[in-house]
């Protein structure tokens, strides 16, 4: 199985941010079974506001993303993962919801 993201939130602002991660469905490493790869599907998801400034990073088999200001857009978090060396072939989206303005990528 592939592993879930880590999500380090030291640097958002208060305490009325969840934040969670979810695996939607189980993927397997390709060189396991090369000629029939199954990807992981994962959301992470904010449910509140980081405020101004506050960021996040994450994390995947121990390397760490640089800082990701909590209202990225799925560019920018595409940016940041895409620099790890154990990511491979990545797509991210983003959702926001227009009334609670809750996040998942």
């Amino acid at each position: 199985d592939v592993p879930n993201f880590d999500v380090d939130t030291s640097n958002l602002i208060g305490n009325a941010n969840e934040w969670d991660v979810i695996s939607l469905m189980d993927g397997h490493f390709s060189h396991i079974k090369a000629d029939q790869p199954q990807y992981e599907m994962q959301t992470i998801k904010l449910s509140g506001t980081g405020g101004v400034g506050a960021t996040f990073t994450l994390s995947f088999m121990y390397q760490s993303t640089g800082p990701i200001p909590w209202d990225a857009d799925e560019h920018e978090v595409l940016q940041k993962l895409e620099m790890l060396s154990t990511v491979g072939d990545i797509l991210v989206s983003l959702d926001v919801d227009a009334i609670t303005n809750d996040r998942s990528w």
